[in-house]
This record gives C-alpha cells, structure tokens and sequence, in this order.
C-alpha cells in the first residue's frame, strides 16, 4: 500500500523537488535537491528544507506544521524516483540537529528493505551498514545491485 505524499513537482534532471506542506494554520514550500559531489561522480549529497523566496533552503527552520510523516513520505519518495533516473548513485545526507538525526534514523529504519543498502557514518568516519538504534553522524542509501 503507498503512504499519502504530498504533489511533487520535480526538475526534469530529477534532482530538485517541491512541494508545499499544507495545515490548517499556513501553507510552507518545501524543497529536496539532490547536489553531486564533486570529489566523489557517484555521490550526491540530498539537502532538505523550506524554500525561501531567494531560492535557498532553509535546513534549520522547525515548521511544526503537524505533518512530519507526510513530509518525510514525501521526501523518501523523492528517493525513490532519483533512483529511478540514476541506479547507480550513492545519496548521503545528515540532519542539521541531533534530533533531526534521531528522527531520520527512526524513519531510515523503516526502509530497510529488499530495495535499499543502507549504511549509517559514525563520527569517526566510518561507513558500516545502518545498525537501528545507533547514533551515527550521516547516513548513504543507494539501490542494491
């Protein structure tokens, strides 16, 4: 069964995404991009936020607009159509607080699957594969091969 997501709409390229969280209080645009790595073609970094008027993302705003599941829905499908266009990418990403960590470890959990190599960076720099209640400071998704 798919989980509600709210309408995306995406660059061609695949490697911008918006949308707008809806509330009963205010509307807020949300934006995923997905940034290449220079140091590393395989790898793009996914950066999430509020869209402000300037183009830029906000990563540190807590919008508590009461719909984080349907947010992070959104954004975990966005995963999965970048994967679509490029399956042989790497997609690494960190939250901008340690709580924002342990809520994306939380969800990172869920998509453990038959679909996905998930793999937690510790704060040492090390890549081990994603272990549920650990702390790490990054986490790379890619598709399993």
């Amino acid at each position: 069964m798919e989980k509600p997501i709210y309408n995306i709409e995406s660059s061609s390229d695949r490697l911008l995404y918006e949308f707008e969280s809806n509330s009963n209080h205010k509307i807020i645009k949300k934006a995923v991009v997905y940034l290449p790595i220079k140091q590393s073609p395989n790898l793009y970094e996914l950066i999430f936020g509020d869209l402000q008027d300037d183009g830029t993302i906000d990563v540190q705003t807590v919008s508590n607009n009461q719909d984080i599941v349907l947010i992070l829905n959104t954004v975990i499908k966005t995963l999965y159509h970048f994967f679509e266009l490029y399956p042989s990418k790497t997609v690494i990403f960190t939250g901008s607080s340690a709580s924002r960590n342990r809520l994306y470890r939380a969800v990172i959990s869920k998509l453990i699957n038959e679909k996905f190599d998930i793999f937690g960076i510790t704060f040492d720099d090390e890549i081990e594969l994603f272990v549920a209640n650990k702390n790490y400071f990054a986490f790379q998704i890619c598709l399993k091969q």
